[in-house]
């Protein structure tokens, strides 16, 4: 029987301003204290996840915001903080952005108490799946309705499934940002947080169109509410599609 975790991060914000990391890069979190007295749960999940792959790690996501595509932009490297109002899919690359490691060799250090320096996440590419045909809505230009089709959702659908497959944990747990943050920062957080769950289980991303800048957060309170559940929120116009977590090709 699968479940549907979602976790939601206000302090977010909090973290990511404190940091002293390049605003694409997060430092590798401290081990969970429950590891000192348990086994961290690195089993045949783990091992599926790392020697299939190339060294990267594969992180699902999906997001709501508008793509930077042609726009040379430091800040916004892949999808801007501005509203896209269609949901986007696919998959991206974590790797260490400052180390040559692998997260093979991640497994142990990320388990020491007394780490030898730190050890930075960095989105290094995205690979965006398409449009899930379930956001367009009668508002959507007829030129990019025209070209949406079901493959996304599929394919989608079919990556959870084969994450599910090979982990001994059938749940699926979206995290879900707090204000303040680039696209690439909850993909970073969620790949910490899939690293200390032994990649058992799915995971996936969701990236709303916050804007990562403090006097935005009224701005990004009506974002996150349209983009929470369109319809259940009573701001969306009518004909207004649900929000992203409506929208996600759950497997069934």
């Amino acid at each position: 029987m699968k479940s549907i975790s979602v976790a939601a991060c206000a302090a977010t914000m909090l973290l990511a301003g404190c940091s002293g990391n390049p605003l694409h890069q997060l430092d590798l979190m401290p081990a969970p204290a429950a590891y000192e007295q348990v086994e961290a749960p690195f089993g045949r999940a783990y091992a599926a996840v790392i020697l299939a792959g190339s060294g990267a790690l594969d992180m699902l996501y999906a997001t709501n915001r508008e793509p930077v595509a042609g726009r040379d932009d430091e800040e916004d490297r892949y999808y801007s903080g501005e509203r896209g109002y269609l949901v986007r899919v696919g998959s991206a690359d974590i790797t260490f952005g400052d180390s040559d490691i692998t997260w093979d060799e991640a497994r142990n250090i990320s388990l020491l108490k007394n780490r030898p320096g730190s050890f930075p996440l960095e989105v290094c590419e995205v690979h965006e799946s398409g449009i899930l045909a379930s956001s367009v809505s009668a508002f959507t230009p007829v030129e990019i309705a025209a070209t949406v089709d079901a493959r996304p959702s599929r394919e989608f659908a079919q990556e959870i499934e084969s994450r599910l497959a090979r982990s001994p944990v059938k749940d699926i747990f979206i995290y879900v940002h707090g204000y303040k943050v680039n696209f690439e920062n909850p993909l970073l957080v969620a790949s910490r947080m899939w690293h200390f769950l032994g990649y058992e289980g799915a995971v996936i991303a969701f990236s709303w169109p916050s804007t990562p800048a403090r006097l935005a957060y009224m701005k990004d309170i009506e974002t996150a509410r349209v983009s929470a559940c369109g319809r259940r929120t009573g701001n969306a116009m009518p004909g207004a599609r649900p929000g992203l977590i409506c929208q996600l090709p759950y497997p069934a």
